[in-house]
């Protein structure tokens, strides 16, 4: 890991996550690659997806998610209202009490929690991991710790899904945006730049918003290593895909989301 980046930037007491993040994460031109799509716009979109490639179109109300890490809730909170039964995990007590600003009818059950112990006693049947949150720990172990934590909270023939705009060849191919500034909703500007370390295969990041910066590094896998990661732990089927319409995986693309079944 770079070594100007905190080894547990992740944490609360650092800060990356809470208000600096739910700040950044609303950008006016919406995030890469949909740059036309507002906040709101991008998560029913993504929720959409989730619903159809985990194959639980039919399903409300007998459908048990996780949604690790939940972040402030956007996700958990728009999949509630298709009406699944959802609980949201996450460290950080800022995301969780926005979160719960937002669970006007208390839909969503949140609970703080560390991706590296496991999870909840009550199995699921589908687990979701968004948005370029799988990686943030320094060890492969730990990366593959939380895998296994997820393989066990799930039921048989539950499904976990994770979803990341980092995929390998495409940044290796030099279609990647290491550097970018975007406008957020509270007339503040966010100055995105960040690094691709190919020998520890790491983005190593920065967030800066009103000249407050914050670090971040985030273990990257390949398709297929990930799919082989997903196999070690026990998962018994893999599918890869570059879009939430079940497109084809391809190395061209800037989205890797990866599904498998217990």
């Amino acid at each position: 890991m770079n070594t100007t980046i905190p080894r547990n930037w992740w944490k609360p007491e650092y800060g990356f996550f809470g208000q600096h993040y739910i700040q950044g994460d609303n950008s006016v031109h919406g995030y890469r690659p949909h740059r036309d799509q507002s906040l709101t716009e991008r998560t029913k979109e993504e929720v959409d997806g989730i619903i159809h490639l985990c194959d639980i179109q039919s399903k409300m109300g007998k459908v048990h998610i996780y949604d690790l890490p939940c972040g402030y809730g956007r996700h958990s909170l728009e999949l509630a209202k298709r009406g699944y039964k959802v609980t949201g995990l996450d460290i950080n007590e800022i995301h969780l009490a926005e979160a719960e600003k937002l669970n006007v009818e208390s839909r969503v059950t949140f609970l703080r929690h560390n991706m590296l112990d496991l999870l909840p006693s009550e199995s699921t049947n589908v687990c979701i991991n968004m948005f370029y949150s799988f990686g943030f720990f320094e060890t492969d172990e730990e990366n593959e710790q939380v895998l296994k934590n997820i393989y066990n909270g799930l039921r048989v023939g539950g499904m976990f899904l994770m979803h990341t705009d980092v995929n390998i060849p495409f940044v290796e191919n030099g279609s990647y945006q290491f550097n970018e500034t975007r406008n957020l909703s509270n007339n503040e500007k966010l100055i995105v730049t960040e690094s691709y370390d190919p020998i520890r295969k790491r983005i190593n990041g920065s967030w800066t918003i009103s000249n407050v910066t914050k670090e971040y590094s985030v273990r990257v896998y390949s398709e297929q290593e990930f799919r082989d990661l997903c196999v070690k732990v026990g998962f018994k089927e893999t599918f890869s895909y570059s879009g939430w319409k079940k497109e084809p995986y391809s190395p061209d693309s800037d989205l890797m989301i990866i599904t498998a079944r217990k």
